[in-house]
């Protein structure tokens, strides 16, 4: 494996509501263009390139945990929460 496609990148607004959805590496920018990176995604992406480039490198697992994705399951199911949770939020506003 060469690389990993990570899609959405960033949050967007809802295609049907335009509800604030929560499920990118990088929230809207604000003012000054500047994003908020969801820190637990951000973390698994970096410890898997370090296992990545240890493969590439023909380095010896040191720990079977170095193999472990849970992890970045983890960080994809946080992020459907938090989309399921805009669109209760958003429910709720009407």
């Amino acid at each position: 494996m060469q690389g990993v496609c990570l899609y959405p990148i960033v949050n967007h607004p809802g295609w049907d509501d335009d509800r604030h959805c929560y499920n990118g590496l990088f929230d809207y920018a604000d003012d000054w263009g500047n994003r908020e990176v969801f820190e637990p995604l951000a973390n698994e992406l970096a410890r898997q390139q370090r296992f990545a480039e240890l493969i590439l490198a023909g380095k010896p697992f040191v720990d079977r945990r170095e193999t472990d994705v849970s992890a970045l399951d983890w960080a994809a199911h946080a992020m459907e929460a938090r989309t399921d949770e805009s669109r209760t939020e958003e429910v709720a506003a009407l």
